[in-house]
């Protein structure tokens, strides 16, 4: 899953950008939207049964009708947020505000002291032009489903969780160097995921190589007892 973190001051065109965005990245995947509202507490609507259930201390409140579901919950850290849109299958992540967080970031106006900044104020087919500069975010699930709706018919796929995550990164080299010593890799995926967690991804011709790639890999990254 992609993060499209978008920062930037009050009232420089962030929402504008956003809408703008999103049928874009809706015709290459199922999308999400995180807003960052701030200090402000949102609203729930008054009387309705979600609201009272949401208030009686249910730690989840949906209400389902005919083309859509309405989800309030005490959660509010990004991260885990994140996690539920993975797991749901979402292929992007747009995440409003949250200026703080480390992700590569789209700047709107004057946002001093911001990190990571990828572009300032661009246009939608920019942004889409540069996909692949943005980080990813997995959770296992959500990349297993990602695994799962690329490999061809027949591969095998192997997702494997490292926790704590794991600091060091791997070079293009090295991950050639895991190819070449297990022949069948078609794939190799390393993702930080929630929770502090590293993924790691492979897809090959068949369960063995996939297992014994996934291992090169997790020794790569310094660990040994990678559990598939």
């Amino acid at each position: 899953m992609k993060i499209i973190h978008v920062a930037g001051t009050s009232g420089t065109g962030k929402t504008s950008f956003i809408r703008e965005l999103l049928p874009a990245l809706q015709a290459l995947g199922p999308t999400g939207v995180v807003k960052h509202i701030g200090h402000h507490i949102a609203t729930l609507e008054p009387g309705k049964d979600t609201t009272l259930f949401f208030e009686g201390g249910a730690a989840i409140s949906a209400g389902i009708d005919q083309e859509k579901t309405v989800i309030v919950t005490r959660e509010n850290d990004l991260s885990r947020i994140l996690t539920i849109l993975s797991d749901s299958g979402m292929q992007f992540a747009v995440v409003e505000g949250f200026k703080q967080k480390p992700f590569r970031k789209i700047v709107f106006g004057s946002l001093p002291g911001a990190q990571e900044i990828l572009m300032i104020e661009p246009s939608v087919s920019e942004v889409i032009s540069r996909l692949d500069e943005f980080e990813d975010f997995f959770t296992a699930k959500g990349l297993a489903e990602e695994l799962r709706s690329s490999k061809k018919p027949g591969e095998a796929s192997l997702v494997c969780t490292i926790f704590p995550a794991m600091k060091k990164t791997i070079t293009s080299a090295e991950l050639r160097k895991v190819r070449s010593r297990v022949p069948g890799v078609t794939d190799i995926r390393i993702c930080a995921g929630g929770a502090d967690e590293t993924h790691i991804g492979i897809s090959a011709k068949d369960l063995a190589t996939a297992v014994e790639a996934t291992r090169l890999t997790a020794a790569l990254l310094g660990d040994e007892s990678c559990q598939a």
